[in-house]
């Protein structure tokens, strides 16, 4: 997000293109491009898309485990990440995740 305000190809964050894609239901990675360059993390890319595209915490869950499954890495790592991402959504954010 923040690469596309700080090279202007958007006026700003609200008019980002993640909730469009987010309502077409299409797999969405949140990164960064160059944090070096841009001055960001993604920590904070995350902490932007929460808070000016007003992710709730179902989308976030989603975005996390969209990434997991288009990660290059191996079926095991993505088990192990997947349960990491669950285990931290139901001690502190759902009830129960179970069922998704």
């Amino acid at each position: 997000m923040t690469s596309n305000v700080k090279s202007k190809a958007i006026e700003n964050y609200e008019s980002h293109h993640l909730n469009y894609w987010m309502d077409k239901k299409h797999p969405i990675c949140i990164c960064t491009d160059d944090k070096g360059l841009f001055n960001c993390t993604l920590s904070g890319e995350f902490q932007l898309s929460v808070e000016r595209c007003c992710l709730n915490n179902e989308q976030l869950f989603q975005i996390l485990m969209d990434s997991v499954n288009m990660a290059f890495c191996t079926e095991n790592v993505k088990k192990q990440l997947s349960h990491k991402i669950r285990e931290y959504f139901n001690s502190f954010i759902f009830d129960d995740l179970n069922k998704k």
